[in-house]
């Protein structure tokens, strides 16, 4: 029931920042997921030259998913500090609960949103890309 509810709320008060961080976080994905794919493809057919730029684009691969998995959460406080500043910069004279709530909300779920991109490009990092990228390694290790 908490997990409907939070869902609930977090998409009623989705914002700008939320869109754009969401968005940022499935590019980034994306990109994780096909590189993971090309390395997966190719890494059994590459010569020394081809493995050499493979594991150039797999590092600049690995370099942005990491900046995307510590700025993210940031991108998400930024949101909420933005958020805080014209809540209480448009507070005059005594404010309902209700109304502050209202005003601060969307700033809550871009610190959400940064979580949630940051996670999910966390897992695909760890899970996927990082094991493709010692395996190409090893490989050209190997070979030399």
């Amino acid at each position: 029931m908490f997990f409907i509810q939070f869902i609930r709320l977090y998409w009623t008060y989705l914002s700008v920042i939320d869109w754009i961080i969401l968005l940022l976080g499935v590019a980034v994905m994306w990109r994780q997921l096909r590189e993971y794919r090309l390395l997966k493809r190719s890494s059994g057919n590459l010569i020394n030259q081809d493995l050499a730029r493979a594991e150039d684009r797999a590092t600049k691969s690995i370099r942005l998913a990491t900046l995307a998995i510590d700025g993210f959460p940031l991108l998400g406080l930024l949101g909420t500090v933005a958020s805080l500043l014209v809540t209480f910069a448009g507070m005059k004279g005594p404010q309902l609960t209700t109304n502050i709530i209202a005003d601060f909300a969307p700033g809550l779920t871009s610190t959400v949103s940064g979580l949630i991109g940051s996670i999910a490009n966390l897992v695909v990092f760890q899970l996927l890309l990082v094991p493709a990228a010692m395996k190409l390694r090893n490989q050209r290790r190997s070979h030399g």
